[in-house]
């Protein structure tokens, strides 16, 4: 008799249990006493957040799509992109996708964040696909035309990112001509290994037209003149890079001395670098001169003016090369030590120190990119300025 009293209150119990279950269920999902919108929406990020992929999937399919719903499938899906849950996002979107009922003006959306999702999780090509159903969409062909710029930049497809890119531009959204101007000298170089000049003279002319102050464009250009030996343009086309951006004059003083080589003209090369002195105070210059002067009237000269120089504007790269120039000056055992010593002391110093830095995100290297490796924004990395630059 105990035995049967005890089954009976557990079938109590259960029958209990599924009955506030289900009242709770009812309460959640329909009816007059559902919560506000946005506690549901709270109780349902909650609820998400706790399952697994199988139970979010079944959760998903159990939701009611109509245009009502639409929004809240939308924002879970975005929810979870957002925090790192592409796959659970990718459930969403995806039976989003295979849902004929969902509203037919709801349809762009329900792709673009199916691309989004596609594109986070690294599927490029299945996030192209979509893009491209979308890029003459009203509301979202913009945005789907830089999302397929992202992509084809990842991939270095540069023809169909300019072409994107152009599109883009030319509908009046946001300026991108500097890194349309990039795409154009990523052209041009893969141009300029086929030999192709013609054909790269006219895509760095395009750069310029988009970008007068690419920097890049007239260095190729440069670049180009001085392998067919044309000495004098190249010179005269790296003068130009001053007035673009003076940061990168160190990066033309190396093709600037080739060129007074070949032309021998080191009096007039010195000349416009002390010229250029006078303007903007950069160690590059000022060891280019001193090399000049080393070349043409020997050390002292050298020595001297590198000794001066310093004294009014301070770098960690002038004190190294005045050392070797005064080693070459003092028969002392002695101080031949002594300025072995501090020789040591700045080559230390110098050693692995980065020579450019992205404006952007600060990221520091000792090679130039015109893409910042970091942050992926164009033309943001340039020489460091200072004591331990330029």
């Amino acid at each position: 008799m105990e035995t049967v009293f005890q089954w009976l209150m557990l079938v109590v119990a259960i029958g209990i249990g599924w009955a506030l279950g289900y009242a709770t269920r009812s309460k959640l999902f329909s009816g007059s006493d559902s919560p506000p919108s946005s506690n549901l929406k709270d109780r349902l990020k909650l609820l998400f957040e706790a399952y697994s992929d199988e139970a979010v999937d079944s959760f998903v399919q159990s939701l009611e799509v109509n245009g009502e719903t639409i929004g809240m499938h939308l924002s879970i899906g975005k929810h979870f992109r957002k925090n790192g849950e592409v796959e659970k996002a990718l459930l969403v979107h995806q039976n989003l996708m295979s849902r004929p009922e969902v509203p037919s003006h709801y349809s762009s959306e329900v792709i673009f964040e199916l691309a989004k999702d596609y594109m986070v999780a690294g599927l490029l090509d299945r996030a192209e696909s979509l893009f491209l159903q979308l890029k003459d969409s009203r509301e979202f062909g913009q945005k789907s035309l830089m999302c397929l710029v992202d992509i084809y930049q990842q991939e270095k497809e540069w023809g169909k990112a300019l072409n994107c890119g152009l599109t883009y531009h030319s509908s009046k959204g946001e300026d991108i001509s500097v890194m349309l101007s990039h795409f154009l000298c990523e052209l041009a170089e893969l141009l300029i290994k086929e030999h192709d000049y013609w054909d790269a003279r006219n895509k760095l002319r395009e750069a310029l037209a988009l970008n007068k102050n690419c920097v890049r464009a007239t260095l190729l250009l440069a670049e180009m003149h001085v392998s067919e030996g044309h000495y004098a343009e190249a010179v005269a086309v790296l003068r130009k890079v001053e007035g673009q951006n003076y940061r990168f004059i160190p990066e033309i003083v190396p093709v600037l001395f080739e060129c007074s080589q070949q032309l021998k003209t080191e009096e007039r090369f010195r000349q416009y670098l002390e010229k250029l002195s006078d303007r903007n105070e950069l160690s590059s210059i000022v060891l280019a001169i001193a090399e000049s002067y080393r070349r043409e009237k020997g050390v002292s000269k050298a020595e001297s003016f590198l000794s001066e120089s310093l004294i009014k504007k301070p770098s960690l790269k002038g004190l190294d090369r005045l050392m070797d120039y005064r080693s070459l000056l003092v028969d002392s055992e002695g101080k031949q030590r002594d300025l072995s010593i501090v020789k040591q002391v700045t080559q230390l110093l110098l050693v692995d120190r980065p020579v450019y830095q992205c404006e952007g995100c600060g990221f520091s290297g000792e090679v130039l990119h015109w893409q910042c490796p970091s942050c992926k924004g164009w033309e943001l990395i340039a020489p460091i300025e200072g004591v331990h630059g330029e």
